[in-house]
């Protein structure tokens, strides 16, 4: 008798417990509005941390729900939420984004990350198995790094790059992938390695590309990409199939197969397809799609190019990397290594970007162009990393020489010359500073209040010509809008 009397009692706990938790939830996310953006939630448990957040328009906590956790390369949560607005709505996740994660030190990314998570579990009724991350750039990174180190993300879309470069993890990853990345994005070449490895692996990955460079892909792009983890969960019988919604991605896919001018291309979205729906539908006529264009000399004339393009590009980023890297000087149980003056100078990068364009344009017109663009944006994108890290370091004449190469990637750009222009100001070279903004100023610089609240530039203003600048770019201003 008191055996049973102790059962009922701690089951009457437990329900009670149960319930306390579940109307503890219900009030919490009974004030938050529904099919809104909302941009600052605070964690419950640390203040500090804040995410943005959509509930879609049918959230009720009697029910369990799919939650997308999203990191931005900058903080910016509310603006990495918006792009997955539309998709949210559609399929019925919760969005939430942080406003603390950034690139850097990666302690951002860990207190996000754990913040979000825990918050978000104590308020929303969430489907443990049905937990993704995403992010855009850095921030992609960090979604990987997300699922890598909890083991409890069942898929992650990464935007514009691929995964962390030093970071402890599983002989495979145990989620699936999909990867979004601009035809003009550095880390373009990057992401279809990525796809390549992941593909050998257990889990389905999927590469979505546009025409673009590094940026965040639009609300479009990113329901492309959640369409596919419904699919995916459909197959792991982590819910049910529907077949109105394997349709209408079918017909979807089906259309950028016909809107594709590149054999390469084409045959490639035909057999992305036929893998994202081979065992939810019938994919004979895929199948049988696959082997016609796996005949045709245009696809081959196409692979041939397309590798010859990759493996161009392969030396080109290995070549690059090498010589911005040797820019900066080195310390060694030796002592120092110098700073190599042929790859500070602003004629050596001129003369290698020609030669790149002349030699992508030989092999292909188009795809060479790409190659071009996307060549300008790596070299742009490590610079700026690297020179940032001068800066921070107070090595300014490495900072300074990183800007340089800038300026030559991007000459019609005011930004190397405006921080040519900190760099010699803080130097306390105003000759060379003033000199400087004059250049970022008839390179279109509209932003005034970049120098005249910058206590940097202070010196400057007792100077002749530091007024009429000022003038200059709130004139611009006052143009452009």
């Amino acid at each position: 008798m008191n055996r049973m009397k102790a059962c009922t009692t701690f089951q009457i706990g437990v329900a009670v417990a149960l319930c306390l938790s579940l109307l503890a939830m219900s009030a919490s996310a009974q004030d938050m509005e529904r099919g809104k953006l909302l941009e600052q939630i605070e964690a419950m448990s640390d203040l500090a941390q804040s995410y943005s957040l959509y509930l879609p328009s049918s959230y009720t906590p009697s029910k369990q729900w799919p939650i997308i956790y999203v990191f931005d390369p900058a903080a910016r949560g509310a603006l990495a939420a918006a792009h997955f607005r539309y998709a949210a709505e559609k399929y019925g996740y919760i969005i939430a984004a942080s406003n603390n994660s950034r690139n850097g030190d990666w302690s951002f990314v860990i207190d996000a990350m754990n913040a979000m998570t825990e918050d978000t579990q104590k308020r929303f009724a969430l489907d443990e198995q049905r937990r993704y991350s995403s992010g855009f750039s850095g921030g992609a990174r960090a979604a990987v790094y997300m699922a890598l180190k909890t083991g409890e993300i069942a898929g992650v879309i990464g935007c514009g790059a691929g995964f962390p470069q030093t970071i402890g993890g599983p002989a495979y990853p145990n989620f699936d992938h999909v990867g979004i990345v601009g035809n003009q994005d550095a880390n373009y070449y990057e992401l279809n390695l990525v796809y390549e490895e992941l593909s050998k692996m257990p889990h389905n990955e999927l590469l979505i590309t546009f025409n673009g460079g590094h940026v965040w892909p639009d609300s479009m792009l990113i329901e492309q990409g959640v369409a596919w983890l419904e699919l995916q969960a459909m197959r792991r019988g982590l819910t049910p199939v529907d077949q109105e919604l394997i349709s209408a991605y079918k017909q979807s896919e089906m259309k950028r197969i016909e809107d594709a001018k590149n054999p390469a291309q084409q045959y490639f979205l035909v057999k992305q397809l036929y893998n994202s729906l081979n065992g939810l539908t019938y994919v004979s006529a895929l199948q049988q799609e696959m082997l016609r264009l796996e005949k045709s000399e245009e696809l081959a004339l196409a692979l041939k190019t397309r590798e010859k393009i990759r493996t161009l590009e392969e030396q080109f980023w290995k070549q690059y990397g090498s010589a911005l890297a040797s820019i900066s000087s080195t310390n060694t149980a030796s002592g120092s290594v110098p700073v190599n003056s042929l790859y500070t100078s602003e004629k050596w990068w001129a003369k290698e970007l020609k030669k790149v364009k002349e030699m992508a344009l030989q092999l292909d017109e188009k795809e060479g162009s790409l190659l071009y663009d996307r060549i300008k944006s790596y070299i742009w994108i490590t610079a700026v990393e690297s020179f940032e890290r001068a800066w921070q370091a107070e090595e300014f004449d490495q900072a300074a020489n990183y800007l340089q190469v800038l300026s030559v990637v991007k000459p019609e750009s005011p930004e190397p010359f405006f921080y040519l222009a900190k760099v010699n100001s803080k130097q306390r070279r105003y000759k060379l500073a003033m000199q400087n903004l004059e250049e970022a100023v008839q390179r279109g610089m509209s932003r005034y209040e970049l120098v005249t609240e910058d206590a940097l530039f202070e010196p400057l203003k007792k100077r002749k010509g530091f007024n009429e600048l000022v003038v200059q770019m709130k004139e611009k201003r006052e143009e452009s809008n």
